[in-house]
């Protein structure tokens, strides 16, 4: 089957076709018009979403700026946020989506839960029933009628609703700022349907163009908390840096590099962090946590001084807060003050952006202790990361039927370019992907919902992938399960031609589930499996390439045929059941087979 396929792009317009589009707009201003023009100015170029009536008024203002701003429909609204938070985290510029009042805006909290505890600024336009049926809202008088701003308040920093048309600019102004300000988070702007439709006198009304981005402030940390933190870090024998997801927020990237390789003192990650530095740096260790490198744990633990960055002591990377260990120094450098003492007593604070903190640290540490080269600590960082390569290495070149999901990422790394992007969907594969996709240039390459880690992020974080990188592959990595939640979404994906590459782990069940099922409860697990789908005859439904593997000797053929195939694919691969990242789970699996 042949599927041509139209890659979405916004085309370049100059200054003067920008503002003939803007003219004749402005020939009839809703207040829907009114809110596109303004996003405009704010930088935006992508708006996901789901119609409904009562934000008609929206997409016709996009649709007369389609030139410069592109509605993406999507098929479920919880879709929406998770794509606009790939795009946000991507691009560093907000994300954005809408749904419409009601049904549209109780499928938000999944995302919004996903985007506010990973820090991603996202806007949320949602559309409201008419003031003038307020009173009817019991049980549902007038339908669709919910407390919307109660349902969502929780999972953003702010929620606000336009009353007037005339107040957008100052109301929008003040959602943005707060969305990438300080630790950045969703917010929502909730727009009653008479008010989206009412005409407003506001054509002259500007929005600053910065609030489009993030950061959108910088803030360093205190220069004498910098000068004790650079001591503790030039006097000690085997300092270690755990990146969290702070560290890509910030763009901080080369700062971290440039820190590590002054003191010779190697990086770890949590699963926000990763790709900090490219897999090929000598000090990089890769992820640490329950799902991680055992390299990386073993740098923590030999550590006399943790530096943190960026990081929310999460319980995951912490090994259950387990790491760093009782006597160990920290040093925490985090924008949010909340977040530093949480969990760990901390030697030193350091509040503050990561870029800004990071250069001070280096600053003064390279003009005031730094004697020399630690040849030492490179030689020890490389033999703890051989160590663990030599362990892992049987299961990435495993022969074994079924298939090994080590062996998948084996193939993939042979297949995918360097500027490819992968996203993740939760459970398994978030530690398939994470643990042993090889990152080949530093910075966000690989994203992962460990915000909530709610299943059905995969796939429609890839569309914000690909509309945030069209011109480069997009890897979406998914459960059987997983990609069930979002498997609608492959109708956008054909629709607009995005050049994404679903990857299905088909182990045919929730495994994670049945192994925590045979190990705590000691039962059988098998109420967590479930038949073969096949994802690949699916895709070919929908009008994407589909192609089926069960032999490992078919992986990397199979990926190629994807990679190269100008368009959307669905490559089912049948994975063995028995595997699994968390390293605890390996052992009380194994040693219940012995026994």
């Amino acid at each position: 089957m042949t599927v041509r396929c139209t890659r979405l792009r916004i085309p370049s317009l100059s200054l003067s076709e920008l503002k003939l589009t803007s003219q004749t707009c402005r020939l009839f201003m809703h207040t829907g018009d009114h809110l596109a023009e303004l996003l405009l100015q704010c930088g935006a170029t992508h708006v996901f979403g789901v119609p409904g009536g009562q934000t008609s008024a929206l997409f016709d203002g996009i649709l007369k700026r389609e030139n410069a701003l592109r509605h993406v429909v999507m098929r479920d609204e919880c879709n929406v946020t998770f794509a606009a938070d790939a795009f946000a985290r991507l691009t560093h510029r907000i994300g954005i989506c809408d749904v419409t009042v009601g049904p549209g805006c109780l499928k938000l909290p999944s995302g919004l839960m996903e985007a506010y505890y990973s820090s991603i600024p996202i806007l949320c336009i949602i559309s409201e029933l008419p003031v003038t049926w307020r009173h009817l809202y019991e049980r549902g008088a007038a339908l669709q009628a919910m407390e919307q701003e109660k349902l969502i308040t929780q999972f953003c920093k702010w929620v606000a609703t336009l009353h007037f048309p005339d107040q957008l600019p100052t109301l929008l102004s003040s959602l943005l700022r707060r969305a990438v300000s300080g630790r950045p988070g969703p917010v929502a702007l909730i727009i009653p349907q008479d008010v989206f439709d009412q005409s407003s006198d506001a054509t002259t009304a500007k929005i600053d163009t910065n609030l489009g981005r993030f950061p959108f402030s910088r803030s360093a940390p205190a220069a004498e908390d910098i000068e004790r933190a650079a001591l503790l870090l030039a006097q000690a024998s085997c300092p270690v840096l755990i990146a969290g997801g702070g560290v890509h927020i910030a763009d901080s990237g080369d700062e971290v590099r440039e820190l590590a390789e002054l003191l010779s003192m190697p990086v770890v990650t949590t699963f926000s962090g990763r790709a900090v530095l490219p897999d090929d740096h000598s000090l990089s260790l890769g992820l640490l946590g329950n799902i991680g490198a055992g390299c990386a744990r073993r740098a923590v633990e030999a550590a006399d001084v943790v530096l943190l960055v960026g990081f929310k002591s999460g319980q995951n990377s912490t090994c259950n807060w387990t790491l760093p260990l009782a006597g160990q120094k920290v040093i925490h450098l985090d924008i949010d003050p909340a977040e530093i003492g949480k969990v760990f007593d901390t030697e030193v604070g350091l509040i503050g952006d990561a870029q800004l903190g990071l250069r001070a640290l280096s600053a003064a540490v390279k003009g005031r202790f730094v004697q020399g080269s630690y040849p030492v600590r490179v030689e020890q960082i490389s033999a703890w990361r051989k160590e663990w390569l030599n362990d892992v290495s049987e299961a990435l070149h495993s022969r074994a039927l079924p298939i090994t999901p080590q062996r998948v990422m084996h193939e993939l790394n042979r297949v995918a370019g360097v500027e490819d992007t992968v996203c993740c969907d939760a459970s398994y594969v978030t530690g398939w992907g994470m643990l042993f996709y090889q990152v080949r240039r530093a910075g966000k390459m690989i994203l992962a919902p460990r915000g909530s880690a709610g299943l059905g992020f995969g796939i429609p974080a890839a569309i914000g992938a690909a509309c945030a990188r069209p011109d480069t592959t997009i890897w979406a990595l998914c459960g059987d399960h997983g990609a069930s939640y979002s498997i609608g979404e492959l109708a956008t994906v054909v629709h607009y031609g995005l050049n994404i590459k679903v990857l299905v782990f088909n182990n045919q069940g929730s495994r994670w589930i049945d192994h925590y099922h045979r190990i705590l409860f000691q039962g059988s697990g098998a109420p967590f499996r479930w038949g073969n789908t096949d994802f690949a005859a699916v895709g070919r439904g929908f009008g994407c390439l589909g192609i089926a593997v069960d032999q490992p000797q078919d992986i990397a053929e199979a990926l190629l045929q994807a990679a190269e195939y100008q368009g959307p694919a669905v490559i089912n691969i049948s994975v063995s059941g028995e595997e699994t990242p968390v390293t605890s789970y390996q052992k009380a699996l194994r040693e219940k087979r012995r026994g």
